[in-house]
């Protein structure tokens, strides 16, 4: 029998053999894998698409009203499939009632409403709602200010109390306002880092002459709890706010359960602003189109964010037809190439150096 001998040199060299079979091996599954996926995408770029099913209809349930006698509007959409009632106090003022040196008020006197009142606190409000396997928020945008609550339709008794108190008796605590200025202090301060969110910050001022409807770090600071109280007292009134019901109620036990824990609110005691007015006011502000760049540079941000800004004209502007809002012309379904008359109208109504098209 032969005896076979393994040295240093022999191993290296069998290890030698087995790696460039491996590797023999696996150029060859990795290559048919590849020729796979090519044929795949082949035999789908051949195949015809499906053709698109038929446009479904969409139906937008019909709102019922009843205004209450001090002014309050309530507004329900019933829906009886639903197990759930969403109960969301609007007040028609927001961040447009704000002074420019106090920016941030509207958000931060919506967000101390869950902060406390004068029978519960912050703690407690989180509790009670919790128990009822509820959620409430609050918060302000530009033209309004919100505090809602979601229960099951069996706790809507329950839950409509906590938002009366909450909406009606807030207790304004210095404690959670220095605490929620931390807080709001430090999400600005992130957000500020961030170039998307840069971007619709500077549109605010330089785009739109607004001021940040979530504040500047100097407005925050400046808020005190007599500004918030301030700003309750004056615009948080019946005849400019909507009590919105959604879900399994009906209009009867939503207006009856509305008179009797929002039936003692005062109404407006100035001079109610119509709508119209109201449209105008904000629209005078707004700057003229202007074809402008800004750039703001973020060192060492790793990212870049790149935005178009335009004002669209709104409901009630009396300034341009509705035609305008979606930057061209009336008549031109494009920027116009030829036609006298509609490029006349583009030019005339400064548009025309405002859109890249």
């Amino acid at each position: 029998m032969r005896k076979l001998i393994f040295t240093t040199e022999t191993q290296s060299r069998r290890d030698t053999h087995v790696g460039f079979f491996s590797s023999l091996v696996f150029t060859f599954l990795f290559s048919s894998l590849c020729l796979g996926v090519s044929a795949v995408r082949t035999l789908g770029q051949t195949e015809t698409p499906p053709a698109p099913s038929a446009p479904k209809t969409a139906t937008i349930p019909a709102a019922a009203e009843k205004k209450l006698a001090n002014g309050l509007t309530v507004a329900v959409v019933e829906r009886k499939s639903s197990p759930l009632v969403t109960i969301q106090f609007l007040v028609r003022r927001g961040a447009a009632s704000e002074s420019s040196d106090k920016a941030g008020l509207a958000d931060i006197t919506a967000s101390m409403l869950t902060k406390g009142t004068k029978t519960r606190s912050a703690t407690q409000i989180a509790e009670d709602v919790e128990f009822l396997g509820g959620v409430i928020n609050s918060g302000a945008g530009w033209v309004n200010s919100f505090v809602s609550i979601t229960v099951t339709s069996d706790k809507v008794t329950q839950a409509m109390a906590i938002l009366a108190d909450v909406v009606l008796n807030p207790g304004f605590d210095q404690k959670e306002l220095d605490l929620l200025k931390s807080q709001t202090l430090d999400g600005l301060t992130y957000n500020l880092k961030q170039p998307s969110f840069l971007a619709n910050y500077a549109a605010s001022k330089y785009s739109f002459a607004e001021h940040p409807a979530s504040g500047t770090p100097t407005s925050i600071q400046s808020i005190t709890t007599a500004d918030v109280s301030v700003f309750h007292n004056k615009y948080y009134r019946s005849d400019a706010s909507v009590l919105i019901f959604t879900g399994d109620i009906s209009l009867a036990s939503a207006a009856d359960a509305s008179e009797k824990l929002f039936g003692s609110m005062r109404k407006w005691d100035g001079g109610q602003e119509t709508r119209a007015e109201r449209v105008d006011r904000l629209d005078s502000a707004a700057p003229p189109s202007a074809r402008r760049i800004l750039v703001v540079d973020l060192p060492n941000s790793g990212q870049a964010s790149v935005g178009y800004y335009y004002q669209i004209l709104g409901s009630g502007r009396k300034s341009a037809p509705a035609a305008w809002a979606l930057g061209r012309p009336p008549r031109c379904r494009t920027r116009p190439r030829s036609g006298r008359r509609c490029r006349a109208s583009w030019r005339r109504s400064g548009r025309a150096g405002a859109s890249r098209w």
